[in-house]
């Protein structure tokens, strides 16, 4: 390859995933079997390949976005902490993100003691060379606990879908 972009190592792995996927069905179109229906022409034999090869990639990124293993991944929300805005059963959609791109007002995902928890931020603590961020569930009286770190940061939540969830959250609680 005349370059290699920098790429976090899930992205790359999915990216490497799909083109080999694509490589084996546009090798098995241009040598599988020689003889065609007189019915199909060249063209609409390519066309077929080219639906083949989406019909292989499109499930297999829905499957990779519900597993959280594309750059933007969804959460089902399991508590009413973010109300009126963020209900319990939505579905929030977390972008991987920098902390120099997360901005005072911006709901955020981040790790507290094993569990992942989306506050908005409230102020930015860039006092030293580490940013920190102190955060608040729109429905709690006073701010977290605490600073949220570079590191504990997940993403910024960039969407969501409500009621979504509801599925989700039914099938974790039996």
């Amino acid at each position: 390859m005349p370059f290699a972009p920098d790429l976090p190592e899930r992205l790359a792995a999915i990216i490497s995933t799909v083109l080999i996927m694509m490589f084996l069905i546009v090798l098995d179109c241009s040598f599988g079997s020689k003889k065609q229906p007189r019915n199909l022409s060249r063209g609409s034999h390519i066309a077929k390949c080219i639906f083949s090869i989406g019909g292989a990639a499109v499930p297999a990124a829905i499957v990779l976005f519900f597993a959280g293993l594309m750059p933007i991944h969804p959460v089902s929300v399991a508590t009413g902490s973010m109300q009126p805005d963020i209900c319990v059963g939505d579905v929030l959609l977390v972008q991987s993100c920098g902390a120099d791109s997360v901005n005072v007002g911006d709901v955020i995902q981040f790790r507290h003691e094993g569990n992942n928890v989306m506050h908005r931020v409230i102020e930015v603590d860039a006092s030293n060379e580490d940013l920190k961020f102190i955060t608040k569930g729109d429905a709690n009286n006073s701010n977290d606990a605490g600073y949220v770190s570079a590191e504990e940061l997940v993403g910024k939540v960039i969407g969501k879908i409500p009621s979504l969830g509801k599925l989700t959250l039914w099938l974790h609680s039996r």
